[in-house]
């Protein structure tokens, strides 16, 4: 599951950190009834709740609840839709709040607190908010979770430090930092490896894994930076910076092994999230940002199936359940003030294996919303 922390819209290519595909963020779904757009199978789902609240973005999904964030009298509130109705997880005198990843009946993300970022877990509701920065750090942001641990990174004296965080709270952590490093974040999961991004010069970032504490560089030769955002069964997903800008890009675990990901057309792209041969990622040409799905490879311009009232979209994440492929993620018109979360959604495209199964989101996605 994809993580995310942005306050505004991704109208350019990623900086390192436009990362976790903007994570503080809410969500809001409505129903496979909701206003949609269909097309050679895919159909796309406008999930912005209902309430008052003027923007939305989704990034995952637990199969019966969509994650994401919402923004109501200029708050920025971390939550999630069941039943057609959203639920904030914002905890009492956070000024925002997001939820970048999901483990074992808990919600991780972060909250802000006079003006501080703070990591930190809940347990379904806004009053279950458990605190976990760190003692002495100015700032803390948990993007990824998995078998009770979290990680991302701590501030401590004005260096942001890739974190471990082991399950015991806000002190039970491990850091992974290099003093050689300027700065570094731990940014996916996947058995025994731990993948990230270290800073290691002014501006220039490097794509790596961490095995048993072991930095590895993951970095291809010839690129002039790189960041791994996703990471499930061995694969791991992410971007590669080139002369030509950001590329959309997979590893196997080396630097060797990475690979770009085509996307005709576009001039930039980046990989946010993957289930099996299934990524979901944005591609941009120029400043036109639009949500992109690859199969085996092959991209699928999202956005072409989303209503014409919105001109830039965004994919941060995809899951596989019920014989359905699912991405999350995004699409507005700033002239319009339109600031929507979406959804798409298609069968399980040949040959795929399903990964998942559940009865998900039509409980998620309940009330119509009007034309």
């Amino acid at each position: 599951m994809v993580r995310v922390v942005r306050t505004s819209s991704p109208f350019s290519p990623p900086l390192p950190h436009y990362k976790k595909a903007m994570k503080i963020a809410t969500l809001t779904l409505i129903s496979l009834a909701a206003t949609t757009v269909a097309h050679a199978q895919w159909q796309a789902f406008d999930i912005h709740p209902p309430g008052g609240y003027t923007q939305s973005f989704c990034n995952m999904t637990d199969g019966t609840r969509i994650y994401g964030t919402a923004r109501k009298n200029g708050v920025t509130e971390g939550g999630y839709i069941e039943g057609g109705v959203f639920n904030s997880l914002n905890p009492a005198g956070a000024s925002a709040s997001g939820v970048s990843a999901l483990d074992g009946g808990a919600q991780y993300g972060a909250a802000t607190f006079n003006g501080e970022e703070h990591a930190g877990r809940w347990f379904d509701f806004a009053g279950s908010w458990q605190d976990w920065n760190p003692t002495g750090s100015t700032n803390s942001q948990i993007y990824t979770a998995k078998n009770g641990k979290a990680g991302g990174y701590a501030t401590f004296g004005g260096v942001q430090k890739a974190t471990v965080w082991n399950g015991g709270g806000k002190d039970d952590t491990t850091d992974l930092h290099d003093n050689s490093w300027i700065s570094s974040s731990v940014d996916a999961m996947d058995g025994n490896d731990i993948f990230g991004d270290a800073q290691v010069s002014a501006g220039v970032h490097n794509a790596g894994k961490w095995t048993n504490g072991a930095w590895t560089n993951l970095n291809p030769n010839g690129a002039l930076g790189s960041q791994i955002i996703g990471a499930v069964n061995g694969t791991q997903s992410g971007w590669i910076l080139t002369a030509n800008g950001y590329q959309a890009s997979l590893w196997q675990g080396t630097a060797a092994s990475q690979t770009n990901l085509a996307t005709p057309g576009f001039d930039q792209s980046v990989a946010f999230d993957l289930r099996g041969q299934y990524v979901a990622g944005t591609a941009w040409s120029g400043l036109n940002s639009h949500a992109g799905f690859w199969n085996g490879g092959a991209f699928t311009d999202l956005h072409a199936f989303v209503s014409q009232s919105f001109t830039h979209s965004a994919a941060y994440g995809v899951e596989v359940l019920g014989g359905r492929v699912y991405v999350f993620g995004e699409a507005w018109n700033t002239q319009l003030e339109l600031h929507h979360a979406m959804v798409w959604s298609q069968p399980v495209p040949e040959p795929g294996t399903l990964l998942g199964a559940a009865p998900l989101i039509a409980l998620a996605l309940r009330r119509k919303r009007p034309a």
